[in-house]
C-alpha cells in the first residue's frame, strides 16, 4: 500500500503529465479577440450612424423630444439596420479578405503553401460568421415578408372575387330593369301609335287624344287633358298648355 507522501507523489505526477497547455492557444484566442474588436468597432459604427440620422428627422418631424418615436430611432429590431449591418458586414468581410490575400501573396513569394497558411491565419472568421448570422436574419425576414405579402394578396383576391360577384350580379339585375323598363316603354309607344293612327285615319280626336296620353305616361310626363272635352277647357281657361 502507498503511503500519504507517495501517493500525493504520483497524483502530482499525473497531473503534470495530463494537464491542458494553452501556449499555443493562447495567440489564436489573441487574434480572435482582434478579429471580434473590429468586428464591433465596425458595428457599432453603423448602429451609431443610423442612430443618430434617425433621431434628426424624428426631431426634425416633432420638434419635441418627448414625442419622439424612439422605436424608429432604437438601431435594433429593424429591418432597416438589419439591411444596413448585412450590406456594411459584407463589405467588411471582402475588404478584409481581399488585404489579406494580397498581404498572403506578397509574403508568400508565390509558394502557394506558404500562401495557403498566411491567407487562412490573416481571414477574418468573425467578420464571416457574423455575416452569415446577419444574411440568415435576412433571409428569414424576407420569407416572413414574402408569406405577408402572399396572404394579403389572397385575402385581396377573395375580396375582389366576391366583389366581383356582386357587381355581376347588379349589372345583370339593371340590364333585365333595363330590358323591362324599355320593353315597358316601347309597347307604350306603339299603342299610343297605332291609337292615334287609328284615330287620325277615322276621325276621332278622342282616341287620337288617348294614344297620346299613353306616349306622354310612358316618358313620365303631367298629363293635362285625356279627352276632347278637357283640351277644350283647358283652351279656353288661363292654364299654359304643356308640350
Amino acid at each position: 500500500m502507498l503511503k500519504g507522501s507517495n501517493l500525493l507523489a504520483v497524483i502530482d505526477k499525473l497531473y503534470v503529465k495530463n494537464r491542458m497547455d494553452f501556449r499555443y492557444e493562447l495567440p489564436e484566442l489573441e487574434a480572435l479577440g482582434k478579429q471580434a474588436a473590429v468586428v464591433m468597432i465596425n458595428e457599432t459604427i453603423v448602429r451609431g450612424f443610423y442612430f443618430v440620422r434617425q433621431l434628426i428627422r424624428q426631431y426634425q418631424k416633432t420638434k419635441d423630444l418627448r414625442a419622439i418615436d424612439w422605436e424608429e430611432v432604437i438601431p435594433f429590431n429593424n429591418r432597416t439596420i438589419l439591411r444596413m449591418m448585412t450590406v456594411s458586414e459584407a463589405t467588411f468581410a471582402l475588404t478584409d479578405t481581399a488585404d489579406a490575400a494580397l498581404r498572403s501573396a506578397v509574403a508568400s513569394a508565390g509558394d502557394g503553401v506558404l500562401f495557403a497558411a498566411n491567407f487562412l491565419s490573416r481571414v477574418n472568421y468573425v467578420g464571416w460568421g457574423r455575416l452569415a448570422i446577419s444574411v440568415y436574419k435576412e433571409v428569414s425576414m424576407s420569407e416572413k415578408e414574402a408569406a405577408l405579402l402572399r396572404e394579403r394578396r389572397r385575402l385581396i383576391e377573395e375580396v375582389g372575387e366576391k366583389n366581383m360577384e356582386a357587381i355581376l350580379a347588379y349589372r345583370e339585375r339593371m340590364e333585365e330593369l333595363v330590358d323591362e323598363y324599355l320593353a315597358e316603354d316601347l309597347q307604350a309607344f306603339l299603342s299610343g301609335f297605332e291609337d292615334m293612327e287609328a284615330g287620325i285615319a277615322s276621325g276621332d280626336s278622342n282616341l287620337v287624344i288617348h294614344g297620346n296620353v299613353t306616349i306622354q305616361t310612358g316618358l313620365g310626363r303631367e298629363i293635362q287633358f285625356e279627352t276632347q272635352e278637357e283640351f277644350d277647357d283647358l283652351m279656353l281657361s288661363d292654364e299654359a298648355l304643356k308640350l
